[in-house]
């Protein structure tokens, strides 16, 4: 192997090392900055969870005021680093970060996410329909209390509406699709980023495995599933409607009877697509079909993801000395990058 291969090598895996370390350190140093900011404004920090545990009949109007407060501070101080490291190091527009509708009608975005629903989240609801009839074990602590409140009053709808499917699809898909799937596909495969992503986003949410038992086993399994389709939507489509759309469908709470018709639904509109969506399964299944588990990179990247997301729900302070050391890192790297391509610009323009 030539001297020049051997650097061609090195920079591609020092420019991967850069984009994970980046996504590490923005994403904790991005919870730092939000955490300052609350501390500044005199928000209060609660997990309404468990403050839900101890009090069942809390105020739940104050608490989506709070909730939407915080949630804001929180990815804004995510994206706040984001979109500052990103233009500056790659000139990214909002556009780059699927915030378009990619010249694309709006409603035919709005009916692929419903569909992007039917197909996606297909799993998970049988598996919900299953456990109505063959009880598969403890659920997490977020469900039981979702379970707990009283849904007819309104309340309870403002604060799903806030802590899941009005809110939280818009700030959660902006950051790891728009921007992780997106900085991730810069130095890695498009294979890679989806699934990198993909695993980061599902072990970001800790309530599927700090309870064991086979229904969290279930729909961990299920949500990353659900998660590498939304990543291929999204790289598809070049837009975050789908699978924006997709996500707040999900995140709608159901119950009782909706919890077999949902299925029922979901398979006819399967059913009625099923010559384009099994196009997509193939085109899908040929992406990903060159090896891409067996290659070094990928399975180190989704490794380490994971276990950041773990440490990030288990021991957030580590994760947080580790983050601003990982987004130092990912800096420093990141201007010997642009002083190298500088570099490499001038020595092209004297040659030419």
């Amino acid at each position: 192997m030539s001297t020049i291969e051997l650097q061609d090598k090195s920079s591609v895996r020092q420019r991967r090392l850069t984009a994970i370390l980046e996504v590490c350190g923005v994403y904790m140093v991005g919870q730092l900055l939000a955490f300052i900011f609350m501390k500044l404004l005199g928000v209060e920090i609660q997990n309404p969870i468990t403050v839900l545990e101890a009090n069942p009949n809390a105020d739940l109007l104050e608490m989506s005021r709070n909730l939407a407060v915080i949630l804001f501070l929180q990815y804004g101080g995510i994206m706040l680093p984001a979109l500052t490291i990103g233009w500056w190091y790659r000139k990214r527009r909002m556009s780059d970060y699927g915030v378009t509708t990619a010249r694309q009608p709006i409603l035919k975005q709005v009916g692929i996410g419903i569909v992007l629903f039917a197909v996606a989240e297909l799993p998970a609801k049988l598996l919900i329909a299953i456990d109505h009839v063959i009880p598969l074990g403890a659920k997490a602590v977020t469900q039981n209390i979702v379970y707990m409140l009283d849904w007819s009053d309104f309340k309870f709808w403002v604060f799903m509406a806030v802590g899941s499917f009005l809110l939280i699809p818009f700030v959660e898909e902006f950051f790891y699709r728009g921007y992780v799937q997106v900085r991730l596909g810069e130095d890695f495969d498009v294979p890679t980023a989806i699934l990198v992503t993909a695993l980061f986003f599902e072990f970001s949410h800790g309530q599927y495995y700090l309870t064991v038992s086979p229904w969290t086993a279930g729909m961990l399994l299920t949500g990353v599933f659900s998660s590498l389709a939304w990543g291929y939507i999204f790289y598809r489509t070049r837009s975050l409607i789908a699978p924006i759309v997709a996500h707040v469908l999900i995140n709608i709470p159901v119950r009782g009877m909706a919890d077999f018709l949902f299925p029922i639904a979901m398979i006819v509109i399967v059913v009625i697509y099923r010559k384009q969506i099994m196009e997509e399964f193939r085109a899908f299944g040929a992406m990903f079909k060159s090896d891409i588990l067996s290659k070094f990179g990928t399975t180190l990247a989704s490794i380490f993801m994971i276990l950041f997301a773990i440490t990030v729900t288990t021991a957030e302070d580590i994760a947080i000395l580790f983050g601003v050391v990982a987004l130092i890192i990912a800096l420093v790297l990141e201007v010997m990058d642009k002083r190298k391509l500088k570099k490499n610009e001038k020595l092209a323009g004297v040659s030419s």
